[in-house]
């Protein structure tokens, strides 16, 4: 199924293509697509973190295909996804309900990179980006535990969004004091 994410104020010339882009759309369809009332970019070990009934759903984005192959070869990528298909979680790290990785169309049609996911962990599901604005489920995840999450994971994505929230007034303050 198809989702278009609108992101306002950017024309699509404007458009720097890049991990932090798809991130902001990712999350964008996460929070308002998905009506995920706690979205998260980079909070903790994750690219991005949403919250849906109680349910830690976790998305990676990757946009090459060396960047989606770093996942077999390092060390800490490996022991996170043996600790996910074993629903082991570390005083650090919390194994999510689900798990998403968001990849660009073009890495969607090479059948490589979706070996290789499917190679990590076969549960987990493939969001694809196309033209940087439309968004494309096209193998939904299957949950890794059903247990809930822990109580102050909430309070610490809460945290988390209020500390982005004020460095993005200082940016906006900035630029409107360099004016």
């Amino acid at each position: 199924m198809k989702h278009r994410v609108k992101i306002f104020d950017i024309k699509q010339d404007d458009m720097i293509v890049d991990s932090d882009y798809m991130k902001i759309i990712v999350a964008s369809f996460f929070r308002y697509n998905r009506q995920c009332k706690y979205t998260a970019i980079e909070f903790q070990r994750m690219d991005i973190c949403a919250i849906s009934n109680d349910n830690i759903i976790e998305i990676e984005c990757k946009i090459s295909k060396n960047d989606l192959k770093h996942e077999l070869s390092s060390p800490t990528k490996k022991l996170k996804h043996y600790n996910y298909k074993n629903n082991h979680s570390t005083k650090y790290h919390v194994v999510p309900n689900s798990y998403y990785f968001a990849i660009p169309r073009e890495l969607y049609k090479d059948k490589e990179c979706v070996n290789i996911i499917n190679s990590i962990n076969e549960k987990y599901g493939i969001i694809v980006v196309d033209d940087w604005l439309h968004i494309d489920i096209v193998k939904y995840a299957v949950k890794l535990h059903d247990k809930k999450i822990p109580a102050n994971i909430k309070d610490n994505i809460s945290a988390r969004i209020s500390s982005d929230n004020i460095m993005q007034r200082i940016k906006h303050y900035k630029k409107k004091s360099e004016k």
